[in-house]
């Protein structure tokens, strides 16, 4: 029997404690343990369900076994994933990553597939454009609709992934001052659009990169795009009309979508 400290139990088994299938992934115990090595131990109690799976502390779980310390505990019979979100959601302590994972560990195929993305390309592209491109969308994605687990991919995995390694080819100069994402946004709608030829764009790019000096909003780096896609070429091509267009039709299409940048713009 573990001793009952107040409301709350004490106990230094540590082996009937599991963590609960989608809650959030370690990342900061050592910061814990150093806290607890520098202010003392405030004894704060962990919530468990009534299968001993954490709902709430695994961090601090984690950092207090590490150090020998008791685990204070809580019982809250019926507590599952829904309370473990909903506790974090109101406590701010969840990220969106930490979302993703507990959905993708749950089964949610298309959190799934966004997990996988983002652990491939986020080292190379931002993981709201990431977001955004896996939804089939030229705006943002918003975070509530990640939270609440209704995010959908908009296409299949294939055709995903031939967009991000395509966008992501691109080399940025690194005296290109303000928002690069905007550029990636443009290269990725040139990929899907009839009238771009791809290899052109992408050679232009390479050679002529070092001609740009900033980008400050999507009307800019969409205009900066087409300049050196009709550089000495005889063919042109009105990149930043055709974005907008596009832009307008995508986000419509799309229930519940953010911002593409293009609102009260004068193109």
């Amino acid at each position: 029997m573990d001793k009952i400290v107040g409301n709350k139990y004490e106990t230094y088994d540590y082996s009937k404690f599991k963590k609960l299938l989608g809650n959030r992934n370690l990342n900061h115990v050592k910061a814990i343990i150093e806290s607890i090595k520098t202010y003392g131990d405030l004894e704060t109690a962990i919530l468990v369900n009534e299968k001993f799976e954490i709902v709430d502390g695994q961090h601090r779980f984690d950092a207090r076994k590490e150090l020998g310390l008791p685990i204070f505990y809580e019982i809250k019979e019926g507590f599952g994933i829904k309370e473990c979100i909903a506790m974090n959601t109101s406590s701010l302590n969840w990220g969106l990553e930490d979302y993703i994972n507990c959905y993708a560990e749950y089964g949610y195929k298309d959190y799934i597939l966004l997990r996988k993305l983002e652990n491939e390309y986020s080292d190379k592209l931002p993981k709201s454009l990431i977001r955004s491109i896996a939804a089939g969308t030229f705006a943002s994605i918003p975070n509530s609709k990640i939270k609440k687990g209704v995010f959908e991919c908009g296409t299949d995995e294939f055709q995903i992934n031939s967009i991000l390694e395509y966008i992501s080819s691109f080399s940025m100069p690194k005296k290109i001052r303000g928002n690069t994402k905007l550029l990636y946004y443009v290269f990725r709608f040139c990929y899907e659009s009839e009238l771009v030829d791809n290899t052109h764009l992408y050679q232009q790019w390479e050679k002529n990169n070092c001609r740009i000096e900033g980008v400050t909003d999507i009307k800019q780096a969409a205009e900066v795009v087409e300049d050196i896609y009709n550089y000495r070429c005889k063919n042109t091509i009105y990149i930043a009309t055709e974005y907008r267009k596009a832009a307008a039709e995508k986000c419509a299409a799309i229930p519940g979508g953010g911002r593409s940048g293009w609102e009260n713009e004068d193109v």
